[in-house]
């Protein structure tokens, strides 16, 4: 059976790389600016006077040569790593508390509800 926080970092994942993948290819775009190669799949980026890549105008480019295909190009497949990597790490995460001994903040929070005396409702007194 597939466990709460699993379930938690799937869509992490999922949700994590769908808004922060153009990003991703902005900076790939800007790291291989300087390549010199066979030219095949590698785009100059945008740069400023000194001949440095800039985010924003790189970004423009992008768009204006291959349009918003061009920010999400790979997606899908980081849609298959992102979310096995994500609920791993939120699983591991999960069981390293336990194995320590850490309490969750659920808990914790009744404690410290209980030691002052109130349910913890709200601030009226």
């Amino acid at each position: 059976p597939v466990r709460r926080p699993q379930r938690a970092g799937a869509v992490a994942g999922v949700v994590g790389q769908s808004f922060t993948y153009p990003l991703d290819v902005i900076r790939r775009r800007m790291q291989t600016a300087g390549f010199k190669g066979d030219g095949v799949g590698v785009r100059a980026a945008a740069t400023d006077a000194l001949g440095r890549p800039k985010l924003i105008a790189t970004g423009r480019q992008i768009l204006a040569e291959e349009g918003m295909r061009g920010l999400f190009k790979g997606l899908s497949l980081n849609w298959i790593k992102g979310p096995i990597a994500v609920s791993i790490s939120f699983t591991v995460f999960d069981a390293l508390k336990a194995w320590w001994g850490v309490k969750p903040l659920r808990e914790l929070r009744a404690e410290r509800a209980r030691s002052r005396g109130d349910d913890g409702g709200g601030g009226e007194e």
